[in-house]
């Protein structure tokens, strides 16, 4: 069984696709921004922050079931940056980067990618962007620490940053709030 933060499970054959295979799911092209392509686009809506632990950079966030660790997702860095997509449809005001680092902390691997974060800014929850040399998330198995980073979209008076992090296989589990202020 592998643990994502995103949801494995596709909704494609539910009522629209009669075989017992489900629709294959476009791969994005360099010219074509992911956020576009449906199934598998980052959460936008706004979570209750209210239950969220408190985290600060760098600091260790534990992803539990039942009692048991899954894996641990560290944000080491939240910094803007003049990398850009191939493709802009329009000059973002401002991209904010986040890098992380997961581990999985069982014999199931894990991928924690876009769909396990929010960047809430002022209130409201900044669109994802994709770089054209974004670092992408890949498997993580025990003891096997996986870097990646993604990137929003943010107001040109930004300074401060929450980043809030699920685990979507398990969306009644812990969440965590991580604040990054004076972003350089």
């Amino acid at each position: 069984e592998t643990v994502t933060g995103s949801s494995s499970a596709s909704s494609a054959s539910a009522g629209k696709n009669p075989s017992s295979t489900p629709a294959a799911t476009p791969e994005a092209s360099p010219t074509e921004d992911p956020s576009t392509m449906g199934e598998g686009a980052a959460p936008t809506d706004m979570p209750e922050l209210e239950s969220a632990i408190a985290r600060s950079l760098n600091e260790t966030c534990e992803f539990t079931k039942d009692g048991q660790s899954l894996y641990t997702v560290t944000i080491t860095g939240v910094s803007f940056t003049d990398r850009r997509a191939v493709v802009d449809t329009e000059e973002p005001e401002k991209i904010l980067l986040v890098t992380y680092t997961y581990q999985s902390l069982t014999d199931d691997p894990v991928l924690v990618d876009d769909m396990s974060f929010r960047c809430i800014i002022n209130n409201e929850v900044a669109p994802p962007y994709y770089l054209t040399d974004q670092v992408m998330p890949e498997l993580s198995v025990r003891d096997q620490p996986v870097t990646a980073e993604l990137a929003y979209n943010v107001p040109a008076n930004t300074e401060k940053a929450a980043l809030y992090l699920t685990n979507t296989s398990n969306p009644e589990g812990d969440s965590f709030l991580v604040t990054a202020s004076s972003i350089q």
